[in-house]
């Protein structure tokens, strides 16, 4: 076993001096194979995703300047609810009612209706319902008020966002394009500003969501993006290096291909190793200006991933991205993406991850959820050899899967999911060959099961299964009766 250390600025100076290769202090690694972690610890300085998102909602309230009164101010909340709502992750996500949130609209006075964000509010509403003309009007009118608002580049950007959704429903490809063209150069401004760097992580994670710039097929708009940072004189310096590198990282993927290594030729892998040593830098120099925020750290796991640099430059950008944020999700995903087998790891790597992330025992974060991702990945690689089933069937793993299902309610914000994590538990069993038990949680759970489970698990056939748990709980209660 290897135990690592480093302090952050010795860390960025070893960056400078052209290395990454400093030891780590929150994570212990195999030896023979110092790319997969055997145990994490959180860093005393990083945040959880919980603290993201409640910075996250203060970022907006301040962006939307909420100081409203009464119904105004109460639909103005539900509406910076639904912008909040950025993440497609199921524990953060948040839901808004539309007939609510229309009905407050609805009452509100001709004076109320003069501000921006509530004209914006209301053209949200008409085009969920697709009414689409009077969302464009609505949208017209925010325009001419955003001058008035905080950061009036950023709303500049969600308008004409709306108006490149309208346009595409619509079929109205020129003025899509227009809309669009429009949105980039707002959502630029807005990262010009003076106070911007308090808010650059929910910045990217907009722009992120609205532009996927790492795909081969983006090198087009990443290169307009990269005309129009060179023409900006006070873009925010970690903006500009994200955006080189990830558009670095598609071009190398460009000139490569997608094909396996041996249909690469000389010329492509010549294009390839070029654009990842950009991205290489640029991710880098984003990671010394702002260490606290992990995308940079996670997007060098794909460029040590690219590039074939040794192992232990894997496991050292996974700890920069740690001491950000101990449970970033992109961070984790990347980790395990890179311990797959075909980028030279092996399942066993997968699920020596995945225990290190249950270890931890961190329930109020995230982490002991990558031990689930972990067990679904390798039952998804294993798909034509049993999958979840040859999985559950391995020495500890069922013990493992239940203590996972049994822990996530140990933190108040996972509760809501308790019944379906139960009904997890009921069909592993089940799947595992243990339906004794998978009967009995099955009773405990009553009414309250969740055939959603099911979607998880699809080796089992679902209306035989429940068939077999309902015949067998009736066989329980009339022996039950018998005595």
């Amino acid at each position: 076993m290897v135990l690592i250390g480093a302090t952050a600025s010795q860390a960025r100076s070893a960056i400078s001096q052209g290395g990454s290769k400093a030891p780590h202090r929150f994570v212990e690694a195999d030896h023979e194979d110092t790319a997969v972690p055997t145990k994490i610890v959180r860093p005393p300085t990083s945040i959880i995703e919980q603290d993201y998102v409640k910075g996250r909602t203060a970022y907006y309230e301040k962006l939307h300047d909420v100081s409203l009164d009464g119904v105004a101010k109460d639909a103005l909340d539900a509406c910076i609810r639904s912008w909040v709502a950025l993440t497609t992750r199921i524990q953060n996500r948040q839901s808004i009612d539309v007939e609510a949130f229309e009905a407050k609209l609805a009452s509100l006075s001709p004076e109320d209706e003069k501000d921006a964000r509530i004209a914006y509010a209301k053209a949200w509403v008409h085009c969920h319902r697709r009414r689409y003309q009077d969302a464009l009007q609505y949208l017209d009118a925010a325009e001419k008020g955003v001058a008035a608002l905080p950061q009036p580049a950023m709303h500049r950007f969600f308008i004409e966002r709306r108006r490149t959704t309208i346009y595409q429903s619509t079929e109205q490809s020129k003025l899509m394009a227009e809309a669009e063209d429009r949105a980039m150069i707002a959502i630029l401004d807005a990262a010009c500003v003076e106070d911007f760097a308090a808010g650059r992580r929910y910045w990217w994670e907009v722009f992120t969501q609205t532009w996927n710039l790492r795909a081969a097929d983006s090198v087009p708009t990443g290169t307009r993006f990269v005309r129009r940072l060179d023409a900006l004189d006070k873009i925010d310096p970690w903006v500009d290096a994200m955006i080189r590198g990830t558009c670095q990282i598609a071009e190398a993927w460009q000139k490569r291909g997608t094909g396996f290594a041996d249909t690469v030729g000389e010329a492509g892998w010549e294009g390839f190793t070029l654009a990842i040593e950009v991205a290489k830098k640029q991710f880098q120099r984003a990671w010394q200006i702002d260490p606290k925020c992990p995308e940079s750290a996670t997007d060098m796991i794909a460029v040590c991933m690219g590039n074939s640099d040794d192992r232990t430059e894997l496991l050292y950008w996974f700890e920069q991205g740690l001491t950000a944020q101990f449970d970033y999700t992109k961070l984790h995903l990347a980790l395990l993406w890179a311990l797959y087998p075909r980028w030279g790891g092996s399942l066993d790597s997968m699920m020596t991850y995945g225990r290190a992330c249950l270890a931890t025992g961190a329930w109020e974060s995230q982490v002991p959820d990558f031990y689930w991702n972990a067990f679904l990945s390798c039952a998804s690689e294993l798909e034509r050899e049993g999958g979840a089933r040859r999985m559950l069937r391995t020495p500890g793993v069922l013990e493992e899967i239940d203590s996972y299902l049994q822990g996530v309610h140990k933190a108040e914000w996972r509760k809501p999911g308790i019944d379906e994590h139960a009904s997890h538990r009921v069909l592993a069993h089940f799947l595992a060959g243990k339906r004794e038990r998978a009967v009995e949680l099955y009773a405990e759970l009553g009414d309250r099961f969740v055939p959603r489970a099911f979607d998880t698990w699809k080796q089992l056939e679902r209306q035989a299964t429940l068939d077999y748990l309902a015949a067998k709980l009736r066989e329980r209660d009339d022996k039950g009766g018998k005595k």
